[in-house]
């Protein structure tokens, strides 16, 4: 595979950011307080669909941590697909790791992530997947039962190999470092507004070859917030509306290549979006 830029630096981490709010700041300053050397990634945060004032605060941000190798990208395109699809293109790393711009990471987080990567040698096969803790904005505490983080405690100490057993985390392209030639020519589907996370990683699931489990001591730390995309209920007609939509995409990426892809995995996925059509939640 060819890639538009050589790959040169062990992690590119993008962060997609729209009128991004205080909370961008405990994100980068996770990334500055990583004990990973910063001769050994970059970030890249992709600003999208807005202007200034949000421009000139991130620039002002990213001049607060210097000792970050940063990129600040501006698209006035909104999306956070079209972010993350800038992103991918702009990576100099071997590996691609994405956080949200309101979410943070524990310090060992990029450093446990990559030393999971690399044993044993470079795998483009092997996906890397984390622990994780995921709190709702204003409240104190860790939400209690978080499917995300019971998948990582249930499969990591047997080094589950199965797909399905952890297809929560495989909800989206967070929680994991992923090889970039696993994602090749594969880009976030920009007509989707919700359920485009899903999608991506299932689309690429026919190139996992095996898992591989960080050490507990990497954690990603998801942030709900209300009137965020996540959180905002959904009128019925959408969310039946987008779980077909959903669901055909996934069928005609399965239809490509339909040897190659996990058959328990992909009838999970084609059944996922539905559960949305009842309740609001992750597909």
């Amino acid at each position: 595979m060819s890639f538009p830029v050589s790959p040169i630096l062990p992690i590119s981490v993008i962060i997609p950011s729209y009128k991004p709010g205080g909370y961008i700041q405990e994100c980068l300053a996770s990334l500055e307080a990583q004990t990973l050397n910063k001769d050994k990634f970059e970030v890249i945060l992709v600003l999208n669909g807005c202007g200034e004032p949000w421009k000139s605060e991130c620039e002002t941000l990213l001049d607060y941590y210097p000792q970050i190798q940063s990129r600040l990208i501006h698209t006035m395109t909104p999306g956070v697909s079209n972010a993350r699809n800038i992103g991918i293109d702009l990576a100099r790393g071997r590996y691609i790791a994405f956080i949200d711009d309101d979410d943070y990471v524990s310090p060992r987080y990029l450093e446990s992530l990559l030393e999971s990567a690399v044993k044993n040698g470079y795998d483009p096969g092997k996906l890397i997947l984390s622990d994780s803790r995921a709190f709702r904005d204003g409240e104190e505490g860790f939400l209690d039962a978080y499917p995300q983080q019971e998948a990582y405690i249930a499969s990591a100490p047997k080094n589950e190999q199965r797909l399905t057993k952890v297809r929560s985390i495989l909800n989206g392209p967070w929680m994991k470092l992923i090889p970039r030639e696993m994602i090749g020519s594969i880009r976030f589907d920009k007509s989707l507004k919700n359920g485009e996370d899903s999608l991506m990683i299932y689309t690429l699931s026919h190139r996992i070859k095996r898992l591989e489990y960080a050490a507990p001591e990497a954690i990603y730390y998801r942030r709900y917030r209300r009137g965020s995309a996540v959180t905002t209920p959904k009128p019925l007609s959408y969310r039946l509306g987008n779980a077909l939509r959903l669901s055909f995409k996934m069928g005609a990426a399965w239809r490509r290549h339909p040897f190659s892809y996990n058959i328990p995995f992909t009838l999970t996925r084609l059944l996922a979006p539905f559960k949305t059509v009842l309740r609001h939640e992750e597909v």
